[in-house]
């Protein structure tokens, strides 16, 4: 789930009103997965430049706004354990999706919670929001590494720490972006031409799904043909 809580409109009960809908729609035997990251200074590599920065889940809350931080209370929530990328789930799949981030070769790599959502061919909803801030995106750069077209990472390696909650502290592989790119990015506001296409794109291959929730213009795409979409 990305998500704009402020794109709903007035939500009774408020953002955990939202997700306690979204657990009714999926249900019992489903799993609900919610991007909960962590960014001190906003970047990758502000946070790898803090030498004091450890990454603890029972301290640290999430950056993204009033949706993901709300989810950290969801009951039975799973959260990873990564520097940078920490991801929540709740349900069938929760351990299985969030149990190994810190042991995964790269943030977006194997062992990942991306690749195991693109394992479990679950479905990508956006609420509100366009098709620019999807982290998605990062899976295909991580698999692909030397062959993708453009050097989107920092060559350097930074050893980043997380603690556990036994209190063991955890080193994990991080890479930065390569901030020569970042004005290229589906992301950033100058770059809606983009957005723009990704969504025209989708649409014409028949795996865009479009709804509405409230005041919200909401969206889904099953997980494994989007990723062959974007290879």
């Amino acid at each position: 789930v990305h998500s704009s809580l402020k794109s709903l409109g007035y939500v009774e009960g408020g953002p955990i009103a939202v997700f306690e809908a979204l657990w009714d729609a999926i249900g019992p035997d489903g799993t609900m997965i919610v991007p909960t990251y962590y960014l001190p200074g906003g970047t990758i590599l502000n946070a790898a430049q803090e030498p004091d920065y450890v990454f603890d889940p029972a301290v640290h809350g999430s950056n993204l706004g009033a949706l993901p931080s709300a989810f950290l209370s969801f009951p039975g929530v799973r959260r990873s354990l990564h520097p940078t990328h920490s991801v929540s789930a709740v349900g069938r799949h929760a351990e299985f999706v969030t149990a190994d981030h810190h042991r995964a070769e790269s943030v977006f790599g194997e062992g990942s919670p991306w690749q195991r959502f693109i394992e479990l061919d679950g479905k990508l909803l956006g609420i509100g929001i366009s098709m620019g801030p999807v982290t998605f995106y990062h899976r295909l750069e991580d698999e692909m590494g030397g062959r993708f077209p453009l050097p989107v990472k920092r060559p350097e390696t930074y050893r980043m720490r997380c603690r556990d909650a036994t209190g063991v502290v955890h080193e994990v592989p991080v890479r930065a972006f390569e901030v020569e790119y970042m004005q290229r990015r589906i992301d950033n506001p100058s770059r809606k031409d983009l957005r723009d296409y990704f969504w025209r794109e989708m649409v014409s291959a028949g795996l865009m799904h479009v709804g509405e929730v409230g005041a919200a213009r909401c969206w889904w795409i099953q997980a494994r043909a989007f990723h062959e979409r974007l290879h």
